[in-house]
């Protein structure tokens, strides 16, 4: 015992001894340091008149870059702006409590609950946070930049010198650029999302206004069958268009950037760079070889879902005759056909030959041999589907041209109707 309290000892003379000649290496105290360095860092934080522009990239897997703008007063306020929340469309300003200081390391601390907590606050990802922080870890300061790491999550922060003083109209322009990019992708009927090339190639390519980030899927055909590769590639927007930041290579090339073109009203990339275009194409981005026979060995599929054109002309058949709840494919030893699943009888529209015709690699079509009635019901099918809206409906499921198939899961398979792609449904199998 006696021997590890001369140990201890021992340690506390020498630590004591070892932090004096660092002091005596210095006219300063180490505490009247860190107070002459916290002031420093505040001068520079408080001097740009415009304030800064804030790049932060949560730790949360697949978020991009975000834009937050702030202006520091000497007297421990900042004001924030940010483009964090995808979902609020107005860019408002709020403020906060600030402190600069030393745990650990020279740190920028918001005090006070602000916009700068929505990446820490676990109300917004169900109890877990987003990888964001509060207290920033400052690892570089200069007076034109100022680099930062989130100190417990190891977000990063780079503050940079704002151009313009007036940050809510700034920071609406980004946000109104990315409106363009949410409305084409949301507003689009559940289409492909698509960067297509040059040479006509696409690349399936959906952007998520919550990550800041695309999902860039290509796809490769095997024995097995269709491999989806995803990819996530995050982006950082600004007034023009967006950055990946994460480039997506294409022959040895890299696409880094697509800018908007406002008189095509689409989003492409910059001369310098691999020619393409993003736009959400009804039509799949890979054709599926052998689908079209494949889809003959599928016994059973409900419709989980329909496109709104289509949902509309099934709306309207269901309306005039309730007992008509929704369509379901069925290819089993007792007929194929389509049948109008009801709460008491299955009448079905047969499909001639018990099977889709194959008009391509991954195209099919129905023909229709009437309607079977062989189960007692007080109506025919024949009088429904020879009602306008049953012969709209009928020419949908039977049309010559018939429905080109797309699936990444092989769950779920796209009918697109080669008429009109407009019109399609999504079959669960």
């Amino acid at each position: 015992m006696k021997n590890i309290y001369l140990l201890i000892l021992a340690s506390f003379v020498l630590f004591t001894s070892c932090d004096n000649e660092v002091d005596e290496l210095f006219e300063l105290s180490s505490q009247e340091r860190i107070n002459e360095a916290t002031q420093e860092y505040k001068d520079i934080l408080t001097a740009p008149e415009n304030g800064w522009l804030i790049e932060v990239i949560p730790t949360d897997e697949a978020m991009g870059a975000f834009n937050a703008y702030a202006k520091f007063t000497k007297e421990g306020m900042s004001y924030l702006s940010n483009d964090f929340n995808a979902y609020r469309i107005e860019a408002v300003t709020d403020s906060s409590l600030y402190r600069v200081g030393y745990t650990q390391g020279m740190t920028i601390t918001f005090t006070t609950f602000s916009q700068m907590n929505y990446f820490s606050n676990p109300n917004n990802s169900w109890g877990a946070g987003k990888g964001g922080d509060i207290e920033l870890l400052v690892k570089e300061i200069s007076d034109d930049e100022i680099v930062c790491e989130g100190k417990v999550n190891k977000g990063s922060y780079i503050f940079r010198k704002a151009g313009v003083s007036d940050h809510t109209a700034a920071l609406q322009e980004i946000m109104n650029m990315e409106t363009k990019m949410i409305k084409q992708t949301y507003l689009s009927d559940y289409a492909f999302p698509s960067l297509i090339l040059e040479d006509g190639k696409k690349i399936s390519f959906s952007y998520n206004a919550i990550r800041k980030s695309v999902r860039v899927s290509t796809f490769l055909q095997t024995a097995e069958g269709l491999l989806e590769d995803v990819v996530y590639h995050k982006v950082k927007w600004d007034n023009k268009g967006f950055t990946l930041l994460d480039p997506i290579t294409v022959d040895g090339k890299d696409i880094t950037r697509l800018d908007y073109n406002a008189d095509e009203e689409v989003f492409k990339t910059p001369s310098d760079q691999v020619q393409a275009v993003f736009r959400v194409d009804p039509w799949p981005p890979v054709q599926i070889k052998g689908m079209a026979e494949k889809f003959n060995e599928i016994g059973w599929g409900d419709v989980i879902r329909y496109s709104r054109g289509l949902q509309t002309k099934v709306s309207d058949f269901g309306f005039l005759y309730p007992d008509f709840k929704k369509i379901v494919y069925c290819n089993q030893y007792y007929g194929c056909g389509w049948f109008f699943n009801t709460s008491n009888y299955w009448p079905f529209a047969i499909i001639k030959d018990k099977k889709a015709t194959v008009l391509d690699e991954d195209v099919i079509a129905f023909e229709y041999d009437g309607c079977n009635n062989r189960y007692y019901t007080p109506f025919k099918l024949e009088d429904r589907l020879a009602t306008p809206e049953g012969q709209v409906l009928k020419d949908i499921l039977f049309s010559e041209k018939g429905f080109r198939l797309f699936t990444s899961d092989n769950e779920n398979i796209y009918l697109i109707s080669m008429d009109d792609p407009s019109d399609w449904m999504i079959i669960n199998v």
